[in-house]
This record gives C-alpha cells, structure tokens and sequence, in this order.
C-alpha cells in the first residue's frame, strides 16, 4: 500500500471515528454570523447533511482466540 492510499485510509478511519459535539446555541449563531458578514455574493450557508452513523467496531490485529490461551 503506498503511502497516498495509506494516508487517505487513516483520514477515513478517523473521520468515521469522529463523535460530534454539541455547541452552544448562541456561540453557534455568532459564528454563522462571523461567517455571513464575510460574504461576496452568497447569502446563506449550504446546508449540511446530518453526519453518519457509527460503523460497527473493527477488531484488534494479532489477537485471536480466548485471553490467557497458551498456543502450543
């Protein structure tokens, strides 16, 4: 694997670890503020879609079988 794909694995794999936060309603409404008084032409703020649901958890690598199991 290079390390583009490798790179862009690990974006995907953070990003669908990410649990966003809740924002202050207020602080929230300034910010949106802030960015609409920097507008050219645009009006309002693209809306964005709610984020993803959680995928499930993936497995540990290397470890297999009950904990404390001796291999022989």
């Amino acid at each position: 694997m290079q390390l583009n794909e490798r790179a862009c694995a690990e974006v995907e794999t953070r990003l669908a670890k990410y649990e966003p936060f809740e924002t202050d309603p207020a602080i929230d409404e300034a910010m949106r503020d802030l960015v609409k008084a920097g507008f050219v032409s645009q009006t309002e703020l693209p809306i964005l879609p709610p984020p993803a649901e959680k995928p499930a958890p993936v497995a540990i690598a290397g470890r297999r079988g009950r904990e404390g199991r001796r291999r022989r």
